[in-house]
């Protein structure tokens, strides 16, 4: 290990528990890359770092993920290596005024998209982004969820609801612990995705989400239940 690589290391671990090795590499190697017309602007560690604690420090998410930002684009949207939990070494995007999305499953495809995007002239915000992430481990997934939802923790409701659009699968057991979560940002995840991937098991969850107390959570959980019915023609609530 270099010189280096190991002044990064230590830069990086207040920050991430094991700094993973390809991002020790993208830190270890020349930057920062800027292009100012496409408002590309790839940060170097010190600047990283300087973000990152900001995000760590003022966002509930940026702490439980162990958030390491990667641009800065002068729009508050930074895209960001996760450290923690069932998505580390993926890359997420941070948006201030929307929730936060999965867009990438590794640091070399963020970085590809770059440079396609730098050839093409595309702007920052027009990056070709992965859309299908199915080949996450949707065990580990569920797990995840299941102990974000056991803690209850400051910062657990944001992970929740951002790990959400990656389920696929439906244990009833676990959709059950997440239908009387406290929070009903997290009860309206979980009608979305019952909605989504509706199942004749999750009738009953899905008809307590209906006449959930928070109208919007209740309106989807209806909607949650039809999508339900029509697999199995059952009708009414």
């Amino acid at each position: 290990m270099s010189k280096n690589s190991t002044d990064v290391i230590n830069r990086l671990t207040p920050y991430c528990n094991n700094p993973p090795l390809d991002l020790v590499e993208h830190f270890s190697r020349p930057l920062p890359i800027e292009v100012p017309n496409l408002w590309i602007n790839i940060l170097d560690l010190e600047a990283s770092l300087e973000y990152t604690k900001i995000i760590q420090e003022h966002t509930l998410l940026g702490k439980g993920l162990g958030l390491v930002v990667l641009d800065d684009a002068n729009n508050s949207n930074p895209f960001c290596y996760v450290t923690c939990g069932a998505t580390r070494g993926w890359i997420l995007h941070f948006y201030h005024d929307d929730d936060p999305k999965f867009e990438f499953s590794s640091l070399l495809n963020f970085n590809q998209a770059i440079q396609d995007a730098i050839s093409a002239q595309r702007d920052i915000d027009d990056l070709v982004v992965e859309s299908d992430f199915s080949f996450i481990d949707q065990s580990a997934l569920n797990d995840r969820l299941v102990w974000l939802a056991t803690e209850d923790q400051e910062g657990m409701v944001e992970e929740i609801i951002t790990l959400f659009p990656l389920l696929q699968t439906s244990p009833v057991a676990s959709m059950k612990l997440l239908a009387k979560h406290n929070s009903f940002y997290v009860r309206e995840a979980l009608a979305c995705h019952i909605r989504e991937y509706p199942t004749p098991e999750l009738a009953d969850i899905a008809r307590m989400l209906s006449r959930d107390s928070q109208p919007q959570v209740a309106q989807l959980g209806k909607a949650a239940f039809t999508a339900i019915s029509a697999l199995t023609g059952e009708a009414g609530q």
